[in-house]
């Protein structure tokens, strides 16, 4: 029995919608079972929409994880919003990594996006120092952030009576290594942010092991390290590199080390 053409057409439509999944390819192989959508070619490529910045923002609640290509900064962008909130992140091919030599340190964190993040002082700035010369004032909550550990150690400086301080050591530090630039934005690290580098250690001590730069030292991972965040007019929070955890100490003990962060 001969089967008519239209006829043949229209079944071979309803069976790859039956499926649920589609093949576009030029050998007539099926989609795989995991694929909704099975592309396959040696010799093409995918093209997605190509927007400018501003027609991507124009875009009409766009769904999470939807993908443009953005022909003003030459990037992959996705929503990793939502459609009331909408938050493009760009995929950058020269993306920056935990580990890497960069900015005058050790990158210890890096955002979404891969071109912004943490870095770390390649040496400590002091072993042994208070946190700041006065120790029964508080600063205040300008010094309390728990993730903010540049406006922290403003703050901490700008306290009536401040002569010296962890979070001075770090604000006066000036590092030009490795030919990269000179960066003198350095600042104590919030309770959150030492904690990050803590959380990095193997990758950030391996490297400086490495790097063939005698003058660089790995964090000590058996001492105390002062964070920007105060506790109280007595107190500030401390990172044990040993135990991997914060807790309240006097701001006049005089054995603590200095770790200077910044950010890109």
């Amino acid at each position: 029995m001969k089967i008519p053409i239209l006829l043949l057409f229209f079944l071979v439509v309803n069976l790859s919608l039956l499926s649920q999944n589609v093949s576009i390819n030029a050998d007539g192989s099926h989609p795989d079972n995991s694929a909704i959508l099975d592309i396959q070619s040696t010799t093409k490529g995918l093209l997605i929409p190509r927007l400018t910045t501003s027609e991507m923002n124009n875009i009409s609640n766009p769904a999470t994880g939807l993908w443009i290509f953005n022909t003003q900064t030459n990037e992959f962008t996705y929503n990793f919003g939502t459609t009331v909130t909408p938050n493009w992140v760009t995929i950058s091919s020269s993306g920056h990594y935990i580990g890497e030599l960069y900015g005058g340190g050790v990158v210890f964190w890096v955002d979404k996006s891969g071109k912004h993040g943490l870095v770390c002082s390649l040496i400590d700035l002091s072993t042994g120092t208070r946190w700041s010369n006065i120790t029964t004032v508080a600063v205040g909550v300008s010094a309390q952030n728990e993730w903010n550990g540049y406006d922290n150690s403003n703050s901490i400086v700008l306290q009536s009576g401040h002569i010296s301080s962890s979070a001075q050591r770090c604000l006066d530090y000036v590092n030009d290594d490795y030919n990269t630039g000179v960066y003198d934005d350095w600042f104590l690290p919030s309770r959150a942010e030492i904690n990050y580098l803590w959380q990095n250690l193997f990758e950030i001590n391996k490297v400086l092991e490495l790097d063939g730069d005698a003058a660089t030292t790995p964090p000590l991972s058996n001492e105390f390290y002062w964070t920007s965040t105060e506790a109280n007019a007595n107190s500030a929070w401390a990172y044990s590199f040993f135990r991997g955890f914060s807790q309240i100490s006097s701001k006049n003990i005089p054995t603590f080390s200095v770790r200077a962060i910044r950010a890109f």
